[in-house]
């Protein structure tokens, strides 16, 4: 009898513990519902939901409003209240805050939301909500797949790997799914993680059955994960930076280059190599270079035509060229514009610069948020990446293979219908190069061939023509502003009085690269020059 007495009385306590455990556990996952469901509405998030993560900072003067010309400042407090420097008055809100100094303007404004007026450290605070949504769905890739994750991880040893997850009933990866919202142009959806698009089914079978893993390469080492981050269908690396302090600091703590993926340009010069015909690679191989050129195919000379047609605006061209110029690592984009499945035909109107090293994890995600918000303002999709080879030819290495593969590979529209991936190149420095225009590279690539089904897939050369725009528009301009100041304090920065060659210095070669660029009403005006050279020398 006592022992059963001791057994019950055992029982009872350990039916205790379960009864304490699940009351802990159904308090987590009841603040972890209730973080989601705010993630998903937008609603009941506060400054201080953004300061428990660590996304903002308590400090002063870091929120700012910007109204009819005047310019409010206030302190981010502990406790997630404002107080502005004016009156030293205290707002539970950034609506509050906002709604008071708006109406010290204006009288007779109306309250607004002040999430889409309110700055912290110059980026609208919604820009920080829409990132903390993202962080907080559930299931979100975010919170484990990005590839700013995924780069920090290499760094560390382990794998990253390519994992799928579940967001609205649909399949996504990263890079993650990017969707533009419907406007007057086509909608377009970037499935990553999904299947390949259906071109025809020879090509997606080859291509299903080489199987290349752009984040498990066979290298061993770092792996290519330049562009197309982006995750459209919803905020996840690339915000407006202004070459601080900070920056600074990361640069020094991390590869200066901007993505994870090539050797260090300023490094590659000297090792920069010839190079090599698609014929000559045969199947894949540990001791193949990962930094191998690979020369692109002409559809010509394999009696096929090109998959799609191309346009590209002059304004594209001259920002992607001018982003190219001002640093000697590689930088990296996005290519916005229009698809006619109709036509096939794909008209890229808008370059995205990504002002963001990537390995920076923290400022990624709210860097891609203000592109993808870029584009929907401006009404366009995603239609493809751009990066540059600073020292080296244009020509693809076995890495951009990869990468270029992996991005076609996961390309669909709605409904299964096939969206275009293009690939450019750009080479300002190239000193092999007999014109001091920059050269470039449009590629795309087919699947290996048939009897080498695990090889490399084969880099061809895309036609494209240049549209030249009628005038430079406001967003061109701003983002050169954006990219100067940027790379301003860099320590990979180009030294424009600095010589380039025996005769030529840095600020005339970006000067003659960028002329055959410039719009119809400043072909013969030197006022954009003079713009420009004001940016890259001002302090």
């Amino acid at each position: 009898m006592q022992e059963s007495s001791e057994d019950s009385q055992a029982v009872q306590e350990d039916a205790m513990k379960d009864e304490e455990e699940e009351e802990v556990d159904s308090e987590e996952d009841g603040d972890s519902l209730q973080k989601a469901k705010q993630a998903l509405t937008g609603r009941g998030v506060t400054l201080s939901d953004l300061m428990n993560d660590g996304l903002i900072h308590a400090g002063q003067n870091v929120l700012s409003i910007d109204y009819r010309g005047q310019r409010f400042e206030a302190d981010l407090l502990p406790s997630g209240k404002i107080r502005w420097q004016g009156s030293e008055e205290e707002f539970s809100t950034p609506s509050a805050w906002a709604t008071h100094c708006k109406r010290l303007v204006n009288p007779i404004k109306r309250s607004g939301c002040g999430w889409a007026s309110v700055k912290y450290k110059g980026r609208k605070l919604d820009t920080w909500k829409t990132v903390w949504s993202r962080k907080h769905r559930t299931n979100s890739p975010y919170r484990s797949n990005s590839p700013y994750q995924a780069a920090a991880d290499v760094q560390n040893g382990s794998s990253p790997g390519l994992s799928c997850g579940q967001e609205n009933g649909k399949q996504i990866g990263e890079p993650q799914d990017i969707v533009v919202p419907k406007s007057p142009v086509s909608e377009t959806t970037f499935a990553l993680a999904g299947p390949p698009p259906p071109v025809t089914n020879s090509v997606s079978s080859a291509i299903s059955a080489s199987k290349p893993q752009p984040y498990t390469s066979v290298y061993n080492q770092e792996v290519q994960e330049e562009a197309l981050n982006l995750s459209m269908s919803g905020p996840h690396a690339v915000g407006k930076t202004n070459g601080s302090a900070d920056d600074s600091k990361i640069m020094d703590s991390k590869s200066v280059s901007p993505c994870s993926s090539a050797s260090s340009q300023q490094n590659f010069t000297s090792k920069c190599q010839a190079s090599v015909s698609y014929s000559t690679l045969g199947s894949r191989s540990i001791d193949h270079n990962p930094n191998t050129f690979v020369k692109c195919e002409h559809f010509a000379t394999l009696g096929r035509t090109q998959p799609f047609t191309v346009s590209i605006s002059t304004n594209a061209m001259l920002l992607m060229d001018f982003h190219s110029h001002l640093t000697t690592s590689e930088v990296v984009g996005y290519l916005g514009g229009h698809w006619s499945q109709q036509t096939h035909h794909v008209r890229i109107t808008q370059a995205f610069p990504c002002k963001c090293r990537l390995g920076d994890i923290d400022k990624a995600p709210i860097v891609e948020e203000e592109i993808r918000q870029g584009m929907v303002k401006q009404g366009c999709s995603l239609v493809g990446w751009y990066h540059s080879h600073p020292h080296s030819q244009a020509d693809p290495t076995l890495k951009d293979i990869d990468c270029q593969t992996s991005y076609q590979l996961r390309m669909k529209g709605p409904g299964g219908v096939y969206l275009p991936c293009l690939g450019l190149i750009f080479s300002p420095y190239n000193k092999r190069a007999t014109k001091s225009e920059s050269s470039f590279e449009a590629f795309w690539i087919l699947p290996p061939p048939e009897h080498l089904p695990t090889g490399y897939g084969m880099p061809m050369h895309m036609k494209c023509s240049l549209h030249q725009s009628s005038s430079l528009s406001e967003e061109l301009l701003s983002e050169m502003n954006q990219l100067a100041d940027y790379y301003r304090a860099a320590p990979d920065r180009v030294r424009w009085r600095e010589l380039w060659t025996d005769s030529l210095t840095f600020m005339e070669k970006i000067k003659r690269s960028l002329k055959s660029k410039l719009p119809k009403d400043q072909m013969e005006n030197g006022s954009f020059f003079a713009y420009m050279h004001q940016l890259l020398t001002r302090k």
